[in-house]
């Protein structure tokens, strides 16, 4: 039944590229983006838009949202990944005799959701790690099958980690004893051990071809938890003597994948915890999460419930296919019921902002004041290459309570023609304070190889007033 409905709507797609492609194509900038150089091997593209589920411009829209938390609230504290155990009483009791739970996929998801749906109790209301101020999860299908989810908290500041000592609370990456903690130990052996790779297993999945475990097991001992510089620490591993038996051979506690005590005995599967507080490049742990087609949700929240980045969907600069309706939204701003409350937003906050307070009806045509708290809005990217959207876009972040389209492109009591003319206007473009600003932002979300195309671009069509030194 998947197979079917997304050939359908692939199907869809395939038949509405003429009007895709008037909303999203710049020319053949896709072809280029993707490091295509000759005309002849271009073909015919198929373009998915942003509203299908797991296309490159979908997830690259959730990427951008939950970058967006991280502006707001600052790097994640914990990676936490949840996989689905098929041997859940909850799903075995319900099969028949001789029957394998990977012939009712149905079974294991429904299980696997009321499971992770307790998890967020857990980190969410009972607070386990500490207050959480925001969180993105995204959950997915092993290729065997099975879900599992990926889980990225931003603690409140009072409840940050930044000594070892805090982290050996929260992770613990040695064989529990067997006397004292004998559910635990159990779990640990049948969850929590990595491998046997290496030397004692060459043929296992998780080895490179130059001989070594990917993910770098067996670890090190350690006498004491450490920090690392832009890594994760470095968990104490006791050379204590205590090993278990994973098929057919002896591990010691260089084998533990990092996990949380408490999880860990509560749902019976595998649950790796690692702290990520110190890891600089923040923006590939994000990217890590969404980076294939396979999933089946995604979420972005911030400490607000009720809060949701994507209710402001409906106001996407980047994606408009005339200015003119995505302007008319905006201006409802300062029309209205609710145009006294708006301009004082406007006045104090600039212009984009008051989507944070307030939500579209896109029934009613009009926007409203937020019932249930505020939200994280966002204006996505323009790039310069695409004219007159860049230069609206400029006007919208600068210029406080406009009333009209005309009223951007008038100042002083002259009006112009193009919005590139009322941002020349306005001195906008006198210097390259804007260009600084543009790559800054643009820093908070895009990957290396796209900044440096993007610095490469605004010497080819914009005019840098300076001249720098970037010897």
């Amino acid at each position: 039944m998947y197979v079917k409905l997304e050939s359908q709507r692939l199907d869809f797609f395939r038949s509405q590229q003429e009007e895709i492609r008037r909303e999203f194509l710049q020319g053949l900038q896709d072809s280029v983006a993707t490091g295509e150089t000759q005309a002849a091997n271009i073909g015919q593209r198929i373009f998915l838009p942003a509203s299908f589920i797991g296309g490159p411009r979908n997830m690259r829209r959730k990427y951008i949202d939950a970058m967006t938390l991280v502006q707001k609230f600052g790097k994640p504290d914990i990676f936490l990944t949840m996989t689905c155990n098929p041997n859940w009483p909850e799903i075995k009791e319900h099969l028949i005799e001789k029957e394998e739970a990977q012939n009712h996929p149905d079974l294991i998801v429904r299980v696997f959701r009321a499971k992770f749906e307790e998890l967020k109790n857990e980190i969410l209301k009972k607070n386990i790690f500490g207050e959480v101020a925001a969180y993105t999860y995204v959950i997915e299908f092993q290729k065997r099958g099975l879900p599992h989810a990926h889980f990225l908290l931003i603690l409140k500041s009072q409840h940050k980690m930044f000594r070892p000592e805090e982290y050996d609370k929260i992770v613990s990456t040695e064989i529990p004893d067997k006397v004292k903690y004998l559910h635990l130990y159990k779990m640990v052996k049948k969850h929590m051990m990595h491998g046997p790779c290496g030397v004692l297993n060459p043929s296992s999945v998780c080895m490179t071809k130059n001989g070594k475990c990917r993910h770098s097991y067996p670890k090190d001992f350690c006498k004491e938890t450490t920090q690392t510089i832009n890594s994760y620490p470095v968990y104490r591993r006791s050379n204590n003597g205590v090993r278990v038996k994973v098929r057919q051979h002896y591990l010691d506690n260089r084998w533990v994948v990092p996990y949380n005590a408490y999880l860990l005995a509560k749902f019976d599967c595998h649950i790796n915890v690692e702290i990520c507080s110190t890891i600089q490049a923040v923006k590939y742990i994000y990217k890590y999460i969404c980076k294939g087609h396979d999933r089946i949700n995604f979420h972005v929240n911030s400490d607000n419930p009720n809060s949701h980045i994507d209710e402001i969907q409906q106001y996407r600069a980047a994606h408009w296919v005339s200015p003119r309706e995505a302007g008319w939204r905006l201006f409802r701003f300062a029309m209205g019921e609710i145009k006294l409350a708006v301009m004082h937003l406007q006045l104090h906050l600039g212009n984009y902002q008051p989507i944070n307070h307030f939500v579209w009806l896109p029934d009613e045509k009009r926007w409203k004041m937020r019932d249930r708290g505020d939200s994280i809005g966002r204006i996505n990217a323009v790039h310069p290459t695409e004219g007159e959207r860049y230069y609206l876009r400029l006007l919208l972040t600068k210029v406080r309570a406009p009333k009209s389209f005309d009223d951007l492109k008038t100042y002083n009591g002259v009006l112009v023609r193009t919005f590139r003319e009322a941002a020349l206007l306005r001195g906008l473009l006198q210097d390259d304070n804007n260009q600084e600003h543009f790559l800054e932002e643009a820093s908070l979300f895009h990957m290396p190889y796209e900044l440096r195309r993007l610095f490469a671009t605004l010497f080819v069509y914009l005019v840098l007033t300076i001249p720098y030194n970037y010897g």
